[in-house]
Formats: C-alpha cells, sequence, structure tokens
C-alpha cells in the first residue's frame, strides 16, 4: 500500500485573495505588491515545516510557523494561516523547507535563505532552492513578481 508522488517530491502552492476569491498564483506570476497570501504544501510525506521569503532587498521574512512558534509536522495541504506582502514592488521568491525532523532550527534555514538574499533580484529569481546545510530538507519555491 505505498502511495508516490509523480515529479517531485515537495510541492509549494501559492493563492491570493481576490475580488472574485481566492486565486492560485503561477511561478513567476505578476501580483499587487501588499496581496495577501496563503499556502498548500504537498511534500511526498510528513515533515517538520518551515515557509519564508527573500526579497531583492535582501530581507528573508518567515511566513510559517510564526516567530517564537517551533515548527509542526505537517502533513500535505493548506498550511493555517498566511501572509501580506510588504507592499514594494520587485522580485520576491517564497521557500518552503520539509525537514525529516524538529532538529533543523530557524536559523538553519535562515542562513541557507540569506545566501540567497544577497544576490539582489536576479539571484532572487534564478534560485529555486536553498543551498548550505538543508541536507535531507525537501524544498520546493514559487516567484512572485511584485507590482505596485
Amino acid at each position: 500500500d505505498y502511495l508516490g508522488v509523480k515529479g517531485r517530491d515537495m510541492t509549494l502552492s501559492v493563492f491570493m485573495n481576490a475580488a472574485e476569491g481566492a486565486r492560485a498564483v503561477p511561478d513567476g506570476a505578476a501580483v499587487p505588491a501588499a496581496s495577501e497570501l496563503r499556502f498548500q504544501v504537498r511534500p511526498a510525506g510528513d515533515c517538520w515545516l518551515w515557509i519564508m521569503s527573500v526579497d531583492e532587498a535582501g530581507t528573508v521574512s518567515r511566513l510559517y510557523p510564526p516567530k517564537g512558534v517551533a515548527p509542526d509536522r505537517r502533513a500535505p495541504g493548506p498550511v493555517p494561516g498566511g501572509a501580506v506582502l510588504d507592499g514594494l514592488a520587485g522580485p520576491e521568491r517564497i521557500y518552503a523547507v520539509c525537514a525529516p525532523d524538529e532538529k533543523m532550527a530557524w536559523a538553519e534555514v535562515k542562513g541557507a535563505a540569506e545566501a540567497v538574499a544577497t544576490g539582489g533580484a536576479e539571484r532572487v529569481r534564478t534560485a529555486r532552492e536553498l543551498g548550505g546545510t538543508l541536507s535531507g530538507a525537501r524544498q520546493a519555491s514559487l516567484l512572485l513578481e511584485k507590482r505596485p
């Protein structure tokens, strides 16, 4: 009784609140710079989830779990809460990192994201995965082009 995931072992879906209701945001889409977002992840199995974003100014923003809260074991599906973008135009990449256990600390994940953040707009646009010491973690990302 095995159920595998076809293709990538991790996917991230982003949904934007709009006047007509929530709509899925494709990778690289132009969105209003102050959009309200919700997330859904589909890892190949349960994992300890971190979600963050990196923008061209070098800012790493922790989106899930909230600051001061440890990651929890997540199954595939919607992620509680959401995020509101900062209102500034430019590229922003959202990363979901599913660690194999709860030992992967925010400092480790943030450090890997900071390596992308120092590269400016082009690095944000092209860095689909975080490097560093995130061994064993599954990752997915989605690029947003924020417009005024």
